[in-house]
């Protein structure tokens, strides 16, 4: 019984881990494009103005914003574009 219930802890943190992602919100008035590398993956797209959207889900990723520089994030974070600055938002 005791190893019933520990992997079925073991599944329900797996499950509720995938839920966390980071988020990437453009809050300039012009678009960027990005590039974001996920675990062994690297997706070359572009953000538009004004807008936001899910960057990642792995444990940790790294954003590059074309002429402004990059960051790295994990977990369930906001990554912002403010102004020519890349940050954290707290």
């Amino acid at each position: 019984m005791k190893v019933l219930f520990s992997a079925l802890g073991l599944v329900l943190l797996m499950a509720t881990s995938s839920f966390a992602y980071v988020e990437l919100v453009n809050e300039d008035s012009f678009s960027h494009d990005i590039v974001i590398e996920d675990g062994i993956s690297t997706f070359n797209t572009s953000i538009n103005s004004s807008t936001r959207t899910r960057a990642c889900n792995s444990d940790t990723c790294t954003i590059t914003v074309e002429g402004i520089g990059s960051i790295e994030a994990s977990g369930d974070v906001v990554v912002v574009i403010d102004d020519g600055e890349l940050f954290i938002k707290d």
